[in-house]
């Protein structure tokens, strides 16, 4: 979606904009091991034709070895 075409539907109608989800800020806490972590913007990319929900976390390159570090790498099939 971020090339402005939705993998869903095909259509181009794709919107970005901050996103909202539980709290009153924009914003994502990511866990860094028990005491540590950090705050990332979060914005969302919505088909405004079928939908489709993209989340993107605007991440810098401590937040990138952080999560490389810390979380669990899902598989490739």
């Amino acid at each position: 979606m971020a090339q402005g075409v939705c993998p869903g539907c095909g259509s181009t109608e794709v919107y970005a904009g901050e996103a909202y989800y539980g709290q009153a800020n924009p914003n994502v806490r990511l866990k860094f091991g028990a005491l540590r972590g950090t705050t990332v913007p979060v914005s969302a990319l919505v088909c405004a034709d079928c939908g489709r929900l993209e989340w993107r976390l605007a991440l810098d390159g401590d937040d990138r070895e952080g999560i490389r570090k810390h979380f669990s790498r899902v598989p490739t099939r």
